[in-house]
């Protein structure tokens, strides 16, 4: 396991051969066409596992799937786990649901989403979702596998907190 130091180091090496490659492969690319997240505004970091979480995710909500909900929370993090929904109708349109029922269609997914522990809520100004606390979406997989798996004691995940504190 990589400490800061030794981290912040192989992604530099990283960016480094990205760099590269780029030069190699894509020379004389204008830059206006490359989204680089310290010259753009509008980004994110977001787990590498996401697109097999979002799957995991549609398949515990079959016929209601809430993958994208969160990935659209994902994308609005700005590196930080805790967001602030002041315009829910704002957040159903970029999850993709139109119409007179778009936000009560994404309330659905965002209860979805909070009783599979992969966000924590507190209602706020805007309603039930205005403070959302973006938990790790990996140590959710690992608890729902604990909780269909027979051998629970093989995942290192702490149990989640109390319902009570976090909804």
């Amino acid at each position: 396991m990589a400490n800061g130091r030794q981290a912040s180091a192989k992604r530099m090496k990283m960016a480094e051969r990205a760099q590269q490659h780029m030069n190699v492969h894509f020379p004389g690319f204008h830059p206006a066409w490359i989204w680089t997240r310290k010259t753009n505004d509008g980004f994110s970091t977001m787990p590498r596992t996401m697109p097999i979480v979002m799957q995991i995710i549609d398949a515990q909500t079959k016929g209601q799937p809430a993958g994208h909900t969160l990935f659209c929370l994902w994308a609005r993090s700005q590196d930080h786990p805790v967001l602030m929904i002041e315009n829910p109708a704002t957040f159903a349109a970029e999850a993709g649901f139109i119409g007179e029922r778009a936000v009560d269609t994404w309330r659905k997914r965002m209860r979805q989403l909070r009783d599979l522990w992969f966000i924590q809520t507190k209602p706020g100004a805007s309603g039930e979702f205005h403070y959302v606390l973006l938990t790790n979406p990996n140590a959710a997989v690992a608890v729902a596998a604990a909780a269909t798996s027979v051998s629970a004691t093989s995942v290192s995940v702490p149990p989640p907190p109390s319902p009570n504190i976090s909804k």
